[in-house]
């Protein structure tokens, strides 16, 4: 998972780059182009212009959506790993959001892989984290631990590898 949310932090910012870039040239572009009265064929170029110019806004609006994703992502994770109950009602009012939008966040979050080991669980209004270890055996020896890549504290056993339960890095 830190792979993913490396990946996917320099993915925004080549995308915003990269937007930004093509959306400048276009319009410097097009700005010159007004300039030249005298070629026949300046409406193509004003079009194709048009068409470059909006390429690069595209490009510039999907880096700003992967990066806002990645900060909802970095700050619920934050959250839910100091919650012992992962409720969602009692998460909504931590946000100050409505449950119909945490869910939708969630739900999202979860398709996109950010949780792989989260499902929803309906019926109890729950965030359920499969790999997340809450109830070890109380013989055996437990240590609590951060996850480098998330930030997320959880339980594991002493001297035992895991994955982290939020975002599936090693640990």
């Amino acid at each position: 998972m830190k792979v993913k949310v490396l990946v996917e932090n320099a993915q925004q910012l080549v995308y915003r780059t990269l937007g930004m870039i093509v959306a400048v040239l276009s319009a410097l572009f097009l700005l010159i182009s007004f300039t030249i009265d005298d070629d026949p064929d300046i409406v193509y170029a004003i079009v194709i212009l048009f068409v470059f110019l909006g390429v690069g806004l595209y490009f510039w609006q999907l880096g700003r959506k992967k990066r806002r994703t990645l900060k909802m992502f970095k700050k619920y994770v934050q959250i839910l790993s100091t919650m012992e109950k992962r409720d969602l009602t009692q998460f909504a009012k931590i946000l100050n959001i409505e449950e119909s939008e945490l869910h939708a966040n969630l739900e999202l979050l979860i398709k996109q892989k950010y949780f792989p080991y989260a499902h929803i669980d309906y019926d109890k209004n729950l965030l359920v984290v499969s790999k997340k270890v809450d109830d070890l055996d109380p013989t055996v020896q437990t240590t609590t631990v951060k996850c480098k890549s998330c930030g997320a504290t959880s339980k594991m056993e002493v001297g035992k590898a895991d994955q982290c339960g939020y975002c599936g890095s090693k640990i």
